[in-house]
């Protein structure tokens, strides 16, 4: 659970920075820094990809055929479930709350601490991370998230310091939760093979987090959420 902590950590410096700097970073600043972290997030996706596709080339090529039919079943089937409109929804009651242009009077401290945790909690590298860490102890998708969400709370401190502040708790509290139960299947996992299509699977997810932040493809990501499931489901019965 460290990416998870440092993550929480990195909510909290970034939090007390905002509230107490009268500055904020410069536009072409964040932008330089926004490609900085899609530069390293494509590095670090694409080897993880490597590491769960390597093999001979026949176990290459199978890995990579089963990760491409996980990503497309679980493309539809998270848009038969409509998970993307789900998370865009609470997006914009997020910017909505966290919007510079809302009368302050307008905003409760209940619906700041929410729409931080759900900004900071819905986003993809949340998920990807903390499966990262569970499964092979790799903590660089979560530093690339803390950085990000640093960043993040140094603005939304302007609003509501002490929201901002706390909801680096649920944060812990779900990475924690995810990375642990990662943790507690790896062996079940292992003993199946079933990590290789699956590690491949998130790490081409990470890439995909990558041309988002870049801002070079639009990609509804969440939607591609049950391609996780469908990895090792797909591993064990084609492999």
């Amino acid at each position: 659970m460290i990416g998870a902590l440092l993550n929480a950590v990195g909510i909290v410096v970034g939090g007390l920075a905002g509230s107490w700097s009268a500055r904020q970073l410069s536009p072409q600043r964040q932008r330089q820094l926004q490609v900085l972290l899609g530069a390293f997030t494509v590095f670090f996706g694409l080897s993880i990809v490597w590491s769960g596709l390597r093999g001979s080339w026949t176990q290459f090529l199978g890995k990579f055929a089963l990760m491409l039919a996980a990503l497309m079943l679980g493309k539809l089937t998270g848009h038969l479930l409509r998970i993307q409109r789900c998370v865009n929804k609470a997006g914009r009651f997020a910017g909505n709350q966290l919007s510079p242009d809302q009368a302050q009077s307008n905003r409760s401290f209940s619906d700041v601490f929410a729409a931080c945790a759900a900004v900071y909690c819905l986003a993809p590298l949340a998920l990807l991370g903390s499966l990262a860490e569970g499964l092979h102890g790799d903590l660089r998708p979560l530093i690339i998230k803390m950085i990000m969400d640093g960043l993040a709370a140094m603005s939304f401190a302007r609003m509501l310091p002490g929201a901002v502040l706390l909801s680096a708790i649920p944060v812990f509290v779900w990475q924690g939760t995810l990375t642990l139960a990662a943790r507690f299947l790896l062996p079940t996992l292992e003993r199946a093979l079933l990590v290789d299509t699956l590690t491949a699977t998130a790490g081409m997810l990470i890439f995909a987090v990558a041309l988002v932040i870049l801002r070079l493809r639009r990609i509804e990501l969440a939607d591609y959420w049950p391609s996780l499931l469908y990895a090792p489901l797909l591993t064990l019965l084609f492999r």
